[in-house]
């Protein structure tokens, strides 16, 4: 039990313990980590589990009669119903297959707070703007499929980690973050959104997009105002797989640290609209051995090196969830040099 508590709120922890400062006060980590620890166990020793519908039938008010650290399970079926989240809870159905949400789930004021295990489905009447929302909250969303919103996910100046989540037919936006304090999108398969499959605005730090496929949206990743780290992505059939504007300086890849990131069938690959800024974006594979041609990237960018060769070429193509066999390929390519393009 230990164990899993301090896994779902390792995030939360770690992100205090960085802030220390250890020049200062090199003893405050230790302090905030026995803190951690005292946390633990309470919360431990204190959180229940609530079955719906067995203990509850409605999901608001076994919420509403929640504890904080308690576990809200949610057997298999349909559900017709908005969700609010103000208190620190995880909210887990019993699979995307088996457990469906339809409606909203808000989750403001709170955390932290994990959303896992069901699928959330709108529809062309509904007329939600988001699937999941999270304001001044810490949030984890964890094995969710969501589709047919306006956006997918929204976050405002919130903590925010998705990860293992299919994300897909939204009517404009996969997932969008505002004002972010810390970001983690990991490993997830994001589609045929109408609009950007990923929006990150103004949010200078801590975003990282790591590990997912992003394919068939209009932008893969459109970034305003924002310097999220990009690596490992698999960056697919986007008619732009990359957008910045607005003084944007993502990380696409740098020396010591390259993006080993993979576009493929990409129209236009990267877009730089701010003219003064050069954005990094070493170590990635363009589609082709000679790296990107002329009509593939817009604006300062310095791509040298990149991989040279598809890690997709000899299997087929990377399905959700199996990225890890893909990138063993992918850190084994050579890469190229070129002078001048």
């Amino acid at each position: 039990m230990l164990k899993t508590i301090r896994a779902k709120y390792k995030y939360y922890i770690f992100d205090s313990v960085d802030k220390v400062n250890l020049k200062k006060c090199p003893a405050m980590k230790y302090i905030v980590l026995t803190l951690y620890i005292l946390f633990i166990v309470c919360v431990s020793s204190l959180s229940k589990s609530i079955n719906i519908p067995k203990d509850f039938k409605d999901i608001q008010e076994a919420i509403d009669k929640a504890d904080l650290g308690d576990i809200i399970i949610i057997s298999d079926g349909e559900y017709k119903k908005d969700i609010m989240i103000n208190k620190s809870i995880e909210l887990c159905g019993s699979g995307q297959e088996k457990t469906a949400l339809m409606g909203s789930i808000v989750v403001q004021n709170a955390g932290p707070v994990i959303i896992e295990s069901l699928t959330i489905k709108g529809d062309k009447g509904n007329n939600a703007h988001f699937g999941i929302y999270c304001s001044r909250a810490f949030l984890t969303i964890k094995n969710i499929k969501i589709f047919g919103y306006h956006h997918g996910i929204g976050s405002e100046s919130s903590k925010l980690i998705i990860k293992d989540s299919f994300i897909t037919e939204n009517f404009q936006v996969g997932v969008q973050v505002e004002n972010s304090l810390t970001t983690f999108i990991e490993e997830n398969d994001i589609n045929t959104n109408t609009g950007s499959g990923i929006r990150i605005s103004s949010s200078e730090n801590n975003i990282t997009i790591t590990g997912n496929i992003i394919r068939k949206n209009s932008i893969g990743i459109e970034i305003i105002g924002s310097s999220p780290r990009i690596r490992r992505n698999a960056i697919e059939n986007n008619q732009v797989a990359i957008f910045s504007t607005q003084e944007s300086n993502p990380d696409i890849g740098i020396d010591d640290d390259p993006g080993l990131n993979v576009f493929i069938s990409n129209p236009v690959v990267i877009i730089n609209m701010t003219r003064r800024l050069t954005i990094q974006a070493k170590g990635n594979y363009w589609g082709d051995s000679n790296g990107p041609n002329n009509s593939a990237i817009e604006g300062k960018i310095d791509y040298i090196p990149w991989l040279k060769s598809n890690p997709l070429k000899t299997q087929s193509v990377c399905q959700y969830g199996k990225l890890s066999v893909c990138w063993g390929n992918l850190k084994g390519s050579s890469m190229s040099q070129k002078n001048s393009f």
